[in-house]
């Protein structure tokens, strides 16, 4: 007999919690998410409604106590100075950034002048040498060359008038006199 009553209660709680705790937790949790989908912040209204409890509304005090830094006066002009300060150093690099970019741009615009003018000078000193080979008689010109490389009769012919240069090349070597031909022709 003492088992049946054991059963009796057991089977009573059993009941309490298949009929109305566990279909009360179900109902509860799909309505926090039905309300959270439709944008309703339940968890906030569950403080609001907690805070009005006057045991719980101690114990939510001392929590956003703890939550909310403290900012001084103090803080904030450090802060301040702090920003203010940077402010100087960033307009300090920017002004630094650009007399370097100025710098630069004036050495590039030397250093165009300077390759501009280099290439002249070397075509008036070609088109004196080239003036110099013309007033040689072609045998003189052409000994010259014949000791020279490939490369250098190439520049010192290049600036010559063609009459000069058939002459040059007829008094030269003809082994010698084929290489300058071959290197003009793939000029």
């Amino acid at each position: 007999m003492a088992n049946t009553n054991n059963e009796k209660k057991t089977s009573k709680l059993q009941w309490f919690f298949l009929l109305f705790f566990i279909p009360a937790v179900f109902f509860i949790v799909v309505g926090v998410i039905i309300l959270s989908i439709l944008g309703i912040n339940v968890f906030e209204a569950g403080k609001h409604v907690a805070s009005q409890i006057p045991g719980v509304q101690s114990l939510l005090e001392e929590e956003e106590k703890v939550d909310t830094p403290t900012v001084t006066v103090e803080d904030l002009e450090r802060k301040d100075r702090e920003i203010v300060q940077l402010e100087r150093q960033l307009e300090e690099k920017e002004e630094e950034i650009r007399a370097l970019e100025n710098e630069l741009e004036e050495l590039t615009l030397e250093e165009e002048e300077d390759s501009e003018e280099l290439p002249t000078e070397i075509q008036n000193d070609l088109k004196e040498l080239a003036q110099v080979y013309e007033s040689m008689s072609p045998g003189k010109a052409a000994a010259i060359m014949e000791n020279m490389s490939t490369e250098e009769v190439l520049f010192h012919m290049s600036e010559m008038n063609v009459d000069t240069r058939g002459a040059i090349l007829a008094k030269m070597d003809p082994e010698k006199a084929a290489e300058v031909m071959n290197a003009f022709s793939q000029k």
